[in-house]
């Protein structure tokens, strides 16, 4: 029996968390985008709006 491991990020706004989480996002899809509304640069709302737009994230649940 194949069992399948699905990926679950949690990414928090500090600076190196922030790297470390980017280079896991970039060689690996994780099954579920867990997202903060308040953040420093741009606002979840705007993430998720830039994930929808990309055919390789589109259809990855976003939770805020």
């Amino acid at each position: 029996m194949v069992t399948k491991r699905e990926l679950i990020i949690l990414v928090d706004d500090n600076a190196a968390n922030l790297l470390a989480g980017k280079n896991v996002l970039m060689n690996n899809k994780p099954a579920l985008i867990l997202l903060d509304v308040d953040m420093p640069d741009m606002n979840g709302y705007e993430v998720i709006k830039i994930l929808k737009a990309k055919d390789e994230t589109k259809d990855i649940p976003v939770f805020l």
